[in-house]
């Protein structure tokens, strides 16, 4: 009809693009994520009891630590649904402690999965605020405050559950002697003459020849009397172990083993003295300790975390993007 306005033909009921009949984009991605995330938490779990029981590697409690904190900081931008977030720490709380369970020490390992369950929910909460209140990706900020939470509440945990398992001592023995062989390596450099690696009679003979050297007198004895010499300084310092340590050294006995013995026997003896309150001291210079160490382990974390987080950029697993967002200010 002529004068009357042409209306284009459409569907007014459906103007959207229908969208199929199935699970939200992401989903798999993200139950993918929260299972990896428990299983890297179960991996610390069993690595560090095997670490306790049977010696294994610490490099292999290293590396189940920074897995576990790389996938704790791809949480902290993936996981936006708070709820989902609070459900699955909870299943990596219990998952870290589940391979200590024993019937006379449910009190400490009640503690332990409280402490990491509000810990690791700290973590997350506020790198979920940094996120938020960024423009761009922050990555080295949002990481550096998840893994630094995280890196506490794991200190925590291993401490708790380490008293009951070795009765308040040292390390494991095993674990001691590869920490000892590595520091020793740097003072190999400063004393190439005295071997550190060796049995404790050749350890002491250094020493002992170290110590003469230095004194005109010695130099001025003839051979067969240096030799004497150096035999009675060596004796002397055997002496002064044993009698530190009630433990008379073996002539083929290790250096690191002396070691551990005089360490351990002083512990020994600083615990009978103080009580129940060498643990609850031991504990927290031990944790100062380690959390000033473990800002290296953050920062090596975060390296990890920043090679998984380009690698999921690249492979398409996740992407940027960007979004309008209107925010409000009070103003005077």
């Amino acid at each position: 009809m002529a004068g009357r306005p042409q209306v284009p033909s459409q569907n007014l009921i459906n103007q959207n693009k229908a969208s199929g009949i199935g699970s939200k984009p992401g989903l798999y991605k993200a139950i993918a994520l929260d299972a990896l995330s428990i299983a890297t938490a179960l991996f610390v779990s069993y690595a560090y009891f095997a670490y306790l029981t049977s010696g294994l590697s610490a490099w292999f409690l290293l590396t189940a630590l920074l897995l576990f904190a790389t996938c704790s900081a791809l949480q902290a931008f993936l996981t936006k649904n708070a709820t989902r977030r609070s459900l699955v720490i909870l299943g990596e709380a219990l998952a870290l402690v589940i391979f200590f369970v024993r019937s006379d020490e449910w009190q400490i390992l009640l503690s332990a999965f409280v402490i990491l369950a509000l810990i690791l929910l700290w973590g997350y909460f506020a790198g979920r605020s940094r996120v938020r209140s960024s423009i761009e990706v922050q990555f080295f900020g949002t990481t550096y405050t998840v893994i630094g939470k995280v890196t506490t509440a794991i200190l925590l945990f291993l401490m708790l559950v380490y008293v009951p398992q070795v009765g308040g001592a040292l390390i494991p023995r095993d674990s001691f002697k590869t920490l000892f062989d590595w520091s020793t390596n740097f003072l190999n450099d400063f004393y190439p003459n005295v071997p550190f690696n060796d049995s404790f009679a050749n350890f002491s003979e250094g020493i002992a020849k170290m110590e003469l050297n230095g004194n005109p007198a010695f130099q001025a004895l003839p051979a067969s009397d240096q030799a004497t010499a150096v035999s009675q300084a060596s004796g002397a310092i055997a002496a002064s172990v044993a009698q530190a340590t009630g433990i008379t050294p073996g002539s083929t006995e290790q250096v690191s083993d002396v070691v551990y013995d005089y360490i351990a026997t002083a512990f020994g003896n600083w615990q009978n003295h103080l009580d129940d309150r060498f643990i609850l001291i031991w504990m927290i210079a031990l944790f100062l300790v380690l959390r000033t160490i473990g800002i290296v382990f953050v920062w090596a974390a975060q390296f990890i975390a920043l090679i998984f987080y380009e690698i999921l950029l690249a492979s398409g697993f996740m992407h940027i993007s960007q979004s309008p967002q209107t925010k409000e200010n009070l103003e005077y």
